[in-house]
């Protein structure tokens, strides 16, 4: 895994609601990566089944990007 700092986070527009959303993140120089971001209320639930869909097809996305 990777530690991320403040200055790596690129946003277009500030992130001002729930939701998920992908935000880029500048891992090297010239090296740039999306990951989702979910932005929950402090005491919502976020369901377990919505997370693991997202969890599989990003999993699904980065072994067709690496065949």
């Amino acid at each position: 895994g990777f530690e991320i700092t403040r200055k790596q986070i690129i946003l277009e527009e500030p992130i001002k609601s729930l939701g998920i959303f992908t935000v880029k993140v500048r891992l090297l120089s010239g090296i740039e990566s999306s990951v989702k971001v979910w932005v929950t209320g402090l005491h919502d639930e976020v369901s377990t089944a919505e997370i693991d869909e997202e969890l599989a097809a990003a999993e699904a996305s980065d072994a067709a990007f690496r065949e």
